[in-house]
């Protein structure tokens, strides 16, 4: 988003694929001079951004056509100039299209282009919000909101990540990436080494378990051995 108020503003900033598509899904401009919107790959119409609507001739327009500003652009129908590449029955027909969208439009001089950010309530860009948007419609993982919110070391909360998403590197891990022939328990040897059974069902887990919350009256929560199995079974299965 553009804001040349910004210290950034005039820093050197290449655009990434992933990021541009997210802009552009993200951002339409309501034009007033058109200096600010990029004519082809800002969403100033009604259609959103031109290159997506007309690919063909976006793909037959010169490298400098594709950077004018919105304003250059419609100045004289310079846009149209900026043709240089095969005039296919494609190109043409959706040149008849933008050719309508254009005609249309009057610029106001007196009122800058002002660029709305979808995943805002006031149309204000945030990085809190691009980060919300980017995970839009995800589930969150069951027990990461307490991991993070616990005061412990970092290193102790990167363990936990890795065990909530089961990329601990186990044996059971490590024979199916076949970096090792056997995946038994180093602690029990009764079962696969997975990260439930690790952390929840092997005999010498439980036994620590129990050291560790029966001070507090917590016995309850001591992971059962039937309670593993079942985890497991659903490690397995899945």
């Amino acid at each position: 988003m553009k804001q040349p108020g910004r210290n950034w503003a005039g820093l050197p900033a290449p655009k990434e694929k992933e990021v541009a598509a997210m802009a552009s899904v993200s951002m339409s401009v309501v034009h007033g001079d058109g200096v600010a919107a990029i004519f082809w790959t800002d969403a100033w119409s009604q259609v959103g951004a031109l290159n997506l609507f007309a690919p063909n001739l976006f793909n037959a327009t010169s490298c400098a056509g594709r950077r004018r500003s919105l304003k250059d652009a419609l100045h004289l129908n310079q846009w149209a100039r900026d043709i240089t590449g095969a005039l296919t029955t494609q190109v043409l027909r959706q040149y008849i299209k933008v050719w309508e969208i254009t005609r249309a439009i009057v610029l106001d001089p007196l009122r800058s282009d002002r660029f709305v950010w979808k995943w805002s309530a006031d149309g204000h860009y945030s990085a809190s919000s691009a980060y919300r948007a980017f995970f839009h419609g995800s589930s969150s993982l069951l027990g990461a909101r307490e991991l993070w919110r616990t005061r412990a070391p970092p290193k102790v909360k990167f363990f936990g990540w890795l065990a909530l998403h089961k990329r601990l590197w186990t044996a059971a891990r490590r024979k199916r990436h076949g970096l090792q022939a056997y995946d038994d328990c180093a602690l029990c040897g009764q079962s696969a080494e997975t990260v439930d059974h690790l952390l929840l069902g092997c005999v010498f887990t439980r036994q620590l378990w129990h050291a560790l919350l029966a001070p507090m009256g917590l016995l309850s929560l001591v992971p059962q051995a039937r309670r593993a199995l079942v985890g497991r079974k659903a490690l397995d299965s899945g």
